[in-house]
């Protein structure tokens, strides 16, 4: 079975250390994947020799041949799906850095679907979430998980 995966990040601007933070918060919130494939932006020409020293783990740091954006079709799709719903909803307001980046922050009382890599998508189980757990940066990092059998488990 292949899965694949577009996870879409605000940066505050397109420099190789505002991509270096956001990968390092893509890697403590994932952990470290087996490869990486993206577009010959001079951020990440430059992030991928920053990447090679500090990652051991990283097997594999693709990139589309220049020029040729049809390789990453499928990424570019998913892409494209997610600004569009980003546009609808957004409609002509022009949020800020700031509120975007609070915008999908979760609340006590949201509604989560609890992931399990052994069981099929279709089998997870939902829950609601009783209260944040605050790390020492002040940053929401686990979460008291309540299950509909009243049940009470704490997720990262």
């Amino acid at each position: 079975m292949v899965t694949r995966l577009i996870h879409l990040d605000v940066v505050s601007d397109l420099s190789t250390l505002a991509f270096l933070n956001m990968l390092r918060r893509f890697f403590g919130r994932r952990g470290v994947p087996k490869s990486i494939t993206s577009d010959n932006a001079p951020t990440f020409l430059l992030g991928e020799t920053i990447l090679a020293e500090c990652i051991g783990n990283l097997e594999q740091y693709k990139q589309v041949t220049p020029f040729a954006p049809w390789q990453g079709g499928f990424y570019e799709r998913l892409v494209k799906t997610v600004k569009h719903s980003l546009y609808k909803t957004l409609k002509k307001s022009y949020p800020t850095f700031e509120e975007i980046k609070s915008t999908s922050l979760p609340r006590k009382d949201d509604c989560v679907l609890i992931s399990n890599p052994i069981q099929p998508r279709h089998c997870w189980r939902m829950g609601r979430i009783k209260e944040l757990v605050l790390s020492t940066d002040g940053e929401a990092r686990e979460a008291i998980i309540i299950l509909p059998s009243k049940r009470q488990i704490r997720r990262p």
